[in-house]
Protein backbone atom coordinates (compact mmCIF):
# COMPACT_ATOMS: atom_id res chain seq x y z
CA UNK A 1 0.00 0.00 0.00
CA UNK A 2 2.72 2.32 0.86
CA UNK A 3 4.37 1.96 -2.58
CA UNK A 4 1.42 2.38 -4.57
CA UNK A 5 0.81 5.96 -2.59
CA UNK A 6 4.23 7.10 -3.67
CA UNK A 7 3.59 5.89 -7.22
CA UNK A 8 0.39 7.75 -7.03
CA UNK A 9 1.99 11.36 -5.41
CA UNK A 10 5.22 10.80 -8.43
CA UNK A 11 2.36 10.52 -11.18
CA UNK A 12 0.27 13.45 -9.59
CA UNK A 13 3.55 15.60 -9.65
CA UNK A 14 4.64 14.12 -13.14
CA UNK A 15 0.72 15.25 -14.70
CA UNK A 16 0.46 18.77 -12.75
CA UNK A 17 4.56 19.87 -14.36
CA UNK A 18 3.28 19.12 -17.96
CA UNK A 19 -0.30 20.50 -17.03
CA UNK A 20 2.64 23.72 -16.47
CA UNK A 21 4.54 23.12 -19.38
CA UNK A 22 1.86 23.32 -21.87
CA UNK A 23 0.65 26.46 -20.68
CA UNK A 24 4.34 27.55 -21.15
CA UNK A 25 4.43 26.75 -24.84
CA UNK A 26 0.86 27.93 -25.18
CA UNK A 27 2.09 31.36 -24.04
CA UNK A 28 4.84 31.39 -26.10
CA UNK A 29 3.78 30.21 -29.41
CA UNK A 30 0.07 30.12 -29.79
CA UNK A 31 -0.48 33.78 -28.41
CA UNK A 32 2.72 34.94 -30.71
CA UNK A 33 0.68 35.33 -33.58
CA UNK A 34 -2.66 36.27 -32.03
CA UNK A 35 -0.83 39.33 -31.10
CA UNK A 36 1.40 39.59 -33.79
CA UNK A 37 -2.02 39.95 -35.62
CA UNK A 38 -3.40 42.37 -32.87
CA UNK A 39 -0.69 45.01 -33.79
CA UNK A 40 -0.52 45.10 -37.76
CA UNK A 41 -4.32 45.93 -36.98
CA UNK A 42 -3.62 48.52 -34.59
CA UNK A 43 -1.36 50.74 -36.89
CA UNK A 44 -0.67 54.62 -37.33
CA UNK A 45 -2.33 54.04 -40.40
CA UNK A 46 -6.12 54.18 -38.77
CA UNK A 47 -6.02 57.46 -39.25
CA UNK A 48 -6.00 57.47 -42.40
CA UNK A 49 -8.90 54.95 -43.03
CA UNK A 50 -10.93 56.40 -40.33
CA UNK A 51 -10.68 59.43 -42.24
CA UNK A 52 -12.09 57.48 -45.47
CA UNK A 53 -14.81 56.03 -43.70
CA UNK A 54 -18.19 56.78 -45.58
CA UNK A 55 -21.57 56.96 -43.96
CA UNK A 56 -23.88 53.67 -43.78
CA UNK A 57 -26.82 53.65 -46.26
CA UNK A 58 -29.38 52.51 -43.28
CA UNK A 59 -31.60 55.31 -43.65
CA UNK A 60 -35.55 55.58 -41.86
CA UNK A 61 -37.66 56.11 -45.25
CA UNK A 62 -39.95 57.49 -42.99
CA UNK A 63 -40.37 61.50 -44.49
CA UNK A 64 -39.94 61.98 -48.64
CA UNK A 65 -36.78 61.10 -51.07
CA UNK A 66 -36.43 64.47 -51.67
CA UNK A 67 -36.09 65.97 -48.86
CA UNK A 68 -33.04 64.47 -47.46
CA UNK A 69 -30.73 64.78 -50.41
CA UNK A 70 -31.70 68.64 -49.94
CA UNK A 71 -30.72 68.36 -45.94
CA UNK A 72 -27.47 66.50 -46.41
CA UNK A 73 -26.44 69.15 -49.04
CA UNK A 74 -26.59 71.60 -46.86
CA UNK A 75 -25.06 69.85 -44.28
CA UNK A 76 -21.98 68.97 -46.76
CA UNK A 77 -21.53 72.72 -48.28
CA UNK A 78 -21.66 74.14 -44.10
CA UNK A 79 -19.11 71.07 -43.16
CA UNK A 80 -16.85 72.16 -46.38
CA UNK A 81 -16.91 75.79 -45.41
CA UNK A 82 -15.83 75.74 -42.14
CA UNK A 83 -13.02 72.70 -43.02
CA UNK A 84 -11.81 75.85 -45.60
CA UNK A 85 -11.77 78.76 -42.80
CA UNK A 86 -10.18 76.16 -40.82
CA UNK A 87 -7.01 75.75 -43.31
CA UNK A 88 -6.83 79.61 -43.89
CA UNK A 89 -6.77 80.41 -40.27
CA UNK A 90 -3.96 77.90 -39.76
CA UNK A 91 -1.81 78.64 -42.60
CA UNK A 92 -2.14 82.28 -41.62
CA UNK A 93 -0.93 81.34 -37.61
CA UNK A 94 1.66 79.48 -39.23
CA UNK A 95 2.89 82.64 -41.35
CA UNK A 96 2.86 84.47 -38.17
CA UNK A 97 5.19 81.98 -35.95
CA UNK A 98 7.14 81.59 -38.85
CA UNK A 99 7.94 85.97 -39.02
CA UNK A 100 8.25 85.82 -35.35
CA UNK A 101 10.81 83.30 -35.60
CA UNK A 102 12.66 85.09 -37.97
CA UNK A 103 12.21 88.55 -36.36
CA UNK A 104 13.39 86.90 -33.06
CA UNK A 105 16.60 85.14 -35.01
CA UNK A 106 17.60 88.55 -37.19
CA UNK A 107 18.29 90.91 -33.79
CA UNK A 108 19.55 88.39 -32.08
CA UNK A 109 22.30 88.20 -35.26
CA UNK A 110 22.91 91.75 -35.15
CA UNK A 111 22.93 92.53 -31.36
CA UNK A 112 25.94 89.96 -31.18
CA UNK A 113 27.46 91.39 -34.19
CA UNK A 114 27.67 95.02 -32.31
CA UNK A 115 28.22 93.77 -28.52
CA UNK A 116 30.66 91.03 -27.28
CA UNK A 117 29.23 88.28 -24.51
CA UNK A 118 30.53 89.54 -21.85
CA UNK A 119 28.73 92.54 -20.18
CA UNK A 120 30.65 96.07 -20.89
CA UNK A 121 29.49 99.30 -19.88
CA UNK A 122 31.21 102.60 -22.13
CA UNK A 123 30.69 106.23 -21.24
CA UNK A 124 31.83 108.89 -23.26
CA UNK A 125 31.35 113.01 -22.84
CA UNK A 126 32.76 115.35 -25.75
CA UNK A 127 33.02 119.40 -24.39
CA UNK A 128 33.82 121.95 -26.68
CA UNK A 129 35.73 125.33 -25.49
CA UNK A 130 34.21 128.42 -25.15
CA UNK A 131 35.18 131.60 -27.07
CA UNK A 132 34.45 135.05 -25.81
CA UNK A 133 36.06 137.89 -28.34
CA UNK A 134 36.35 141.70 -26.89
CA UNK A 135 37.17 145.00 -28.85
CA UNK A 136 38.37 148.30 -27.38
CA UNK A 137 37.62 150.77 -30.18
CA UNK A 138 34.14 151.31 -30.62
CA UNK A 139 30.90 149.75 -28.91
CA UNK A 140 30.25 146.81 -29.80
CA UNK A 141 28.11 143.78 -28.75
CA UNK A 142 29.41 140.29 -29.97
CA UNK A 143 26.97 137.53 -28.80
CA UNK A 144 28.82 133.98 -28.57
CA UNK A 145 27.05 130.47 -28.24
CA UNK A 146 29.15 127.64 -26.59
CA UNK A 147 27.26 124.07 -27.05
CA UNK A 148 28.35 121.43 -24.46
CA UNK A 149 27.49 117.52 -25.73
CA UNK A 150 27.68 115.13 -23.42
CA UNK A 151 26.81 111.27 -24.64
CA UNK A 152 26.67 108.28 -22.62
CA UNK A 153 26.21 105.15 -23.43
CA UNK A 154 25.44 101.65 -21.55
CA UNK A 155 25.38 98.21 -23.46
CA UNK A 156 24.72 95.34 -21.40
CA UNK A 157 24.24 92.01 -22.65
CA UNK A 158 23.63 89.02 -20.76
CA UNK A 159 22.84 85.50 -22.61
CA UNK A 160 21.76 82.59 -21.27
CA UNK A 161 19.97 80.47 -23.53
CA UNK A 162 19.27 76.75 -22.97
CA UNK A 163 17.24 74.78 -26.06
CA UNK A 164 15.43 71.90 -25.26
CA UNK A 165 13.01 70.36 -28.11
CA UNK A 166 10.22 68.74 -27.01
CA UNK A 167 9.71 65.14 -28.42
CA UNK A 168 6.72 64.47 -30.49
CA UNK A 169 4.30 61.49 -29.17
CA UNK A 170 4.98 59.40 -32.18
CA UNK A 171 8.72 59.24 -31.18
CA UNK A 172 8.11 58.70 -27.35
CA UNK A 173 5.39 55.33 -28.21
CA UNK A 174 8.37 54.71 -30.70
CA UNK A 175 11.05 54.91 -28.49
CA UNK A 176 8.97 52.68 -25.87
CA UNK A 177 8.24 50.14 -28.62
CA UNK A 178 11.99 49.90 -29.33
CA UNK A 179 12.36 48.86 -25.85
CA UNK A 180 9.64 46.45 -25.54
CA UNK A 181 10.99 44.79 -28.59
CA UNK A 182 14.44 44.38 -27.03
CA UNK A 183 12.88 42.58 -24.36
CA UNK A 184 11.15 40.55 -26.38
CA UNK A 185 13.65 39.38 -28.92
CA UNK A 186 15.65 38.45 -25.54
CA UNK A 187 13.15 36.81 -23.57
CA UNK A 188 12.15 34.50 -27.00
CA UNK A 189 15.78 33.60 -27.44
CA UNK A 190 15.82 32.16 -23.42
CA UNK A 191 12.67 30.34 -23.91
CA UNK A 192 13.56 28.99 -27.18
CA UNK A 193 17.25 27.53 -25.60
CA UNK A 194 14.79 26.33 -22.92
CA UNK A 195 12.48 24.27 -24.79
CA UNK A 196 15.17 23.09 -26.28
CA UNK A 197 16.44 21.69 -23.71
CA UNK A 198 13.55 20.12 -23.12
CA UNK A 199 12.90 18.43 -26.26
CA UNK A 200 16.10 16.80 -26.57
CA UNK A 201 16.59 16.00 -22.66
CA UNK A 202 12.70 14.86 -21.44
CA UNK A 203 13.28 11.62 -20.82
CA UNK A 204 16.13 12.07 -18.40
CA UNK A 205 14.04 14.83 -16.57
CA UNK A 206 11.15 12.40 -16.61
CA UNK A 207 13.81 9.96 -14.77
CA UNK A 208 14.13 12.30 -12.02
CA UNK A 209 11.12 12.13 -10.55
CA UNK A 210 11.62 8.02 -10.14
CA UNK A 211 14.87 8.76 -8.05
CA UNK A 212 13.68 9.97 -4.19
CA UNK A 213 16.38 12.85 -4.43
CA UNK A 214 14.90 16.14 -3.70
CA UNK A 215 17.30 18.28 -4.60
CA UNK A 216 16.94 17.07 -8.65
CA UNK A 217 13.25 17.71 -7.95
CA UNK A 218 13.49 21.01 -6.90
CA UNK A 219 15.55 22.07 -9.59
CA UNK A 220 13.40 20.75 -11.94
CA UNK A 221 10.82 22.87 -10.44
CA UNK A 222 12.63 26.20 -10.62
CA UNK A 223 13.43 25.71 -14.15
CA UNK A 224 9.85 24.90 -14.81
CA UNK A 225 8.50 27.91 -12.51
CA UNK A 226 11.44 30.44 -14.58
CA UNK A 227 9.87 29.28 -17.66
CA UNK A 228 6.39 30.18 -17.01
CA UNK A 229 7.34 33.40 -15.67
CA UNK A 230 8.88 34.14 -18.78
CA UNK A 231 6.10 33.40 -20.88
CA UNK A 232 3.66 35.32 -18.99
CA UNK A 233 6.04 38.27 -19.56
CA UNK A 234 6.53 37.78 -22.77
CA UNK A 235 2.55 37.69 -23.29
CA UNK A 236 2.32 41.08 -21.52
CA UNK A 237 4.47 42.87 -23.38
CA UNK A 238 2.97 41.52 -26.97
CA UNK A 239 -0.89 42.81 -24.82
CA UNK A 240 0.68 45.84 -23.99
CA UNK A 241 2.29 46.75 -27.22
CA UNK A 242 -1.53 47.11 -28.88
CA UNK A 243 -3.07 48.88 -26.22
CA UNK A 244 -0.22 51.22 -26.48
CA UNK A 245 -1.19 51.81 -29.98
CA UNK A 246 -4.96 52.00 -29.30
CA UNK A 247 -4.20 54.73 -26.35
CA UNK A 248 -1.85 56.79 -29.06
CA UNK A 249 -4.57 57.49 -31.32
CA UNK A 250 -6.66 58.49 -28.73
CA UNK A 251 -4.68 61.26 -27.38
CA UNK A 252 -6.09 65.04 -27.64
CA UNK A 253 -3.98 67.13 -29.71
CA UNK A 254 -4.44 69.75 -32.28
CA UNK A 255 -4.31 67.28 -35.08
CA UNK A 256 -6.15 64.82 -34.22
CA UNK A 257 -9.15 66.94 -33.27
CA UNK A 258 -8.44 68.65 -36.93
CA UNK A 259 -9.07 64.65 -38.10
CA UNK A 260 -12.28 64.15 -35.52
CA UNK A 261 -13.81 67.13 -37.63
CA UNK A 262 -12.76 66.13 -41.03
CA UNK A 263 -15.05 62.59 -40.41
CA UNK A 264 -18.37 62.52 -41.52
CA UNK A 265 -21.19 62.65 -39.43
CA UNK A 266 -23.03 60.17 -38.39
CA UNK A 267 -26.88 58.95 -39.50
CA UNK A 268 -28.89 60.00 -36.54
CA UNK A 269 -28.04 63.59 -37.74
CA UNK A 270 -29.95 62.84 -41.17
CA UNK A 271 -33.17 60.74 -39.44
CA UNK A 272 -34.22 63.40 -36.77
CA UNK A 273 -35.82 66.87 -36.74
CA UNK A 274 -33.74 70.16 -38.33
CA UNK A 275 -32.78 71.26 -34.62
CA UNK A 276 -30.73 67.81 -34.30
CA UNK A 277 -29.14 68.26 -37.45
CA UNK A 278 -28.08 71.94 -37.24
CA UNK A 279 -26.62 70.69 -33.50
CA UNK A 280 -23.93 69.07 -35.58
CA UNK A 281 -22.84 72.41 -36.94
CA UNK A 282 -22.83 73.79 -33.64
CA UNK A 283 -20.42 71.18 -32.25
CA UNK A 284 -18.31 71.62 -35.09
CA UNK A 285 -18.36 75.53 -34.77
CA UNK A 286 -17.32 75.19 -31.04
CA UNK A 287 -14.69 73.08 -31.07
CA UNK A 288 -13.69 76.29 -34.39
CA UNK A 289 -13.34 78.31 -31.44
CA UNK A 290 -11.62 76.19 -29.26
CA UNK A 291 -8.90 76.05 -31.48
CA UNK A 292 -8.86 79.89 -32.35
CA UNK A 293 -8.39 80.45 -28.77
CA UNK A 294 -4.93 78.07 -28.80
CA UNK A 295 -3.63 79.55 -31.72
CA UNK A 296 -3.83 82.90 -30.37
CA UNK A 297 -2.36 81.69 -27.47
CA UNK A 298 1.04 80.49 -29.30
CA UNK A 299 1.13 83.38 -31.21
CA UNK A 300 0.74 85.65 -27.83
CA UNK A 301 3.56 83.62 -26.12
CA UNK A 302 5.67 84.64 -29.17
CA UNK A 303 5.55 87.97 -28.80
CA UNK A 304 5.98 87.73 -24.85
CA UNK A 305 9.23 86.04 -25.84
CA UNK A 306 10.07 88.51 -28.41
CA UNK A 307 9.58 91.60 -25.51
CA UNK A 308 11.77 89.25 -23.70
CA UNK A 309 14.82 89.06 -25.37
CA UNK A 310 15.09 92.00 -27.04
CA UNK A 311 13.92 95.00 -24.72
CA UNK A 312 13.05 98.18 -27.28
CA UNK A 313 15.92 101.61 -26.87
CA UNK A 314 14.87 103.86 -23.60
CA UNK A 315 16.01 107.27 -25.06
CA UNK A 316 15.95 110.48 -23.23
CA UNK A 317 16.63 114.14 -24.52
CA UNK A 318 17.55 117.08 -21.71
CA UNK A 319 18.07 120.73 -22.77
CA UNK A 320 19.44 123.34 -20.99
CA UNK A 321 20.43 127.06 -22.20
CA UNK A 322 21.79 129.72 -20.40
CA UNK A 323 22.72 133.49 -21.05
CA UNK A 324 25.18 135.74 -19.45
CA UNK A 325 26.17 138.82 -19.60
CA UNK A 326 29.31 140.94 -18.87
CA UNK A 327 31.02 144.47 -19.42
CA UNK A 328 34.41 145.03 -19.77
CA UNK A 329 35.69 148.89 -19.66
CA UNK A 330 38.96 150.20 -20.89
CA UNK A 331 40.90 152.78 -19.23
CA UNK A 332 42.57 153.88 -22.50
CA UNK A 333 39.51 154.86 -24.59
CA UNK A 334 35.98 155.50 -23.12
CA UNK A 335 34.79 152.73 -25.20
CA UNK A 336 32.48 150.11 -23.16
CA UNK A 337 31.93 146.69 -25.17
CA UNK A 338 28.89 144.05 -24.02
CA UNK A 339 29.76 140.83 -24.90
CA UNK A 340 26.95 138.48 -24.20
CA UNK A 341 27.39 134.54 -24.46
CA UNK A 342 24.97 131.78 -24.60
CA UNK A 343 25.64 128.16 -23.79
CA UNK A 344 23.35 125.83 -24.37
CA UNK A 345 24.18 121.80 -22.92
CA UNK A 346 22.18 118.94 -24.43
CA UNK A 347 22.06 115.42 -22.86
CA UNK A 348 21.33 112.03 -25.05
CA UNK A 349 21.36 108.90 -22.75
CA UNK A 350 21.12 106.18 -24.56
CA UNK A 351 20.34 102.30 -22.61
CA UNK A 352 20.09 99.18 -24.75
CA UNK A 353 19.71 95.86 -22.39
CA UNK A 354 19.29 92.11 -24.07
CA UNK A 355 18.31 89.17 -21.99
CA UNK A 356 17.62 86.60 -23.02
CA UNK A 357 15.36 83.62 -20.62
CA UNK A 358 16.42 80.36 -20.69
CA UNK A 359 13.66 78.21 -22.38
CA UNK A 360 11.68 75.19 -20.65
CA UNK A 361 9.33 72.87 -21.47
CA UNK A 362 7.17 71.22 -19.60
CA UNK A 363 5.53 67.30 -20.42
CA UNK A 364 2.43 67.15 -19.07
CA UNK A 365 2.46 62.95 -17.62
CA UNK A 366 -0.27 60.41 -19.18
CA UNK A 367 -2.18 57.33 -17.75
CA UNK A 368 0.25 54.61 -17.80
CA UNK A 369 -1.20 51.40 -19.38
CA UNK A 370 -2.34 48.30 -16.91
CA UNK A 371 0.14 45.94 -17.13
CA UNK A 372 -1.35 42.53 -15.71
CA UNK A 373 -5.00 43.09 -16.65
CA UNK A 374 -5.44 40.63 -19.65
CA UNK A 375 -3.90 38.06 -17.52
CA UNK A 376 -6.40 36.74 -15.29
CA UNK A 377 -9.10 35.24 -17.61
CA UNK A 378 -6.90 33.92 -20.13
CA UNK A 379 -5.12 31.31 -17.64
CA UNK A 380 -9.44 30.69 -16.15
CA UNK A 381 -10.49 29.98 -19.92
CA UNK A 382 -7.43 28.06 -20.77
CA UNK A 383 -7.59 26.16 -17.15
CA UNK A 384 -11.52 25.13 -18.03
CA UNK A 385 -10.52 24.13 -21.02
CA UNK A 386 -7.96 21.59 -20.25
CA UNK A 387 -9.70 20.53 -17.52
CA UNK A 388 -13.16 19.78 -20.02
Amino acid sequence: KKLSLNLKMKFFKLTFISFILSIVLYCSYGLKSNALEKIERNEDDNKLIRLKRKPSKSYDLSSSEEEKPSTRERLKKQLEKLKRKLKKRREKAKKKIRNLKKKIKNKLRKKNKKTTPTSTSTTTTTTTPTTTTTTTTTTTSTTTTTTTTTTTTITTTTTETTTTKKKSIREKVSSKFDCIKKIQIILSKILYNLFKLLEDNIIKFLKLFVISNKKLKMKFFKFTFVSFILSIILYCSYGLKSNALEKFERNEDDDNKLIRIKRKPSNKYYDSDSEEKNSHIKRLKKKMKKIRRKLKKKINKLRRKLKKKCKGKKTTSSTSTSTTTTTTTTPTTATTTTTTTTTKSTTTTTETSTTTEPTSTTTKKKNKVSKWYAFIPWISFVMFQKIS
